[in-house]
């Protein structure tokens, strides 16, 4: 008896524990990401310029890659804004898009804890200004797109329409 208890106890042990080891081979994940177009930034000339009008001063273009893959870069002007750009290329943008406003505007419980996402006209396939994260959510059929204002000083229909406009020329980039 002690030993088929042993038996039942250290064999799903055994089976689980060999799962998945069988390989040291890379697989691609599902965070893997890539240029929404081959020559596509989410930097372009043409946005830099834009953004470069609302301030005094030179822009500063500082690019990264998000932790999850996606390729981004902020826009600094002196007494200006800060424009924070991301452009993801992973599959499925518009279905990413509408899971996020759907997400964001739902409500648990008596009171809403953040403000609910407001409907942006005739921008990319659908978009959305999110009040709390002070920034536009928008895809095409090859990218999401989120575009972000920081600006002291200015009211929060400024920081949305910069957004919404730098948001319109990269939808159009890309």
């Amino acid at each position: 008896m002690r030993r088929w208890f042993r038996f039942l106890l250290l064999t799903p042990i055994v089976v689980l524990s060999a799962c998945g080891s069988s390989s040291s081979r890379s697989v691609p994940t599902a965070t893997s990401h890539v240029a929404p177009r081959p020559g596509a930034s989410a930097c372009p000339a043409d946005v830099a310029a834009g953004v470069s009008r609302l301030g005094r001063g030179h822009v500063s273009i500082h690019p990264f890659v998000a932790p999850d893959g996606a390729h981004g870069c902020r826009l600094e002007i002196p007494d200006g804004p800060v424009v924070t750009v991301t452009v993801d290329g992973a599959p499925q943008p518009y279905t990413r898009l509408e899971r996020q406003i759907v997400e964001t505007g739902q409500v648990f419980g008596t009171h809403r804890v953040t403000p609910a996402p407001i409907h942006v006209d005739r921008l990319g396939l659908d978009a959305s200004w999110f009040p709390g994260l002070q920034e536009v959510l928008t895809a095409n059929s090859r990218a999401l797109v989120s575009v972000g204002v920081t600006w002291s000083g200015q009211p929060v229909s400024r920081r949305r329409a910069t957004a919404v406009s730098v948001a319109r020329r990269l939808v159009a980039d890309l």
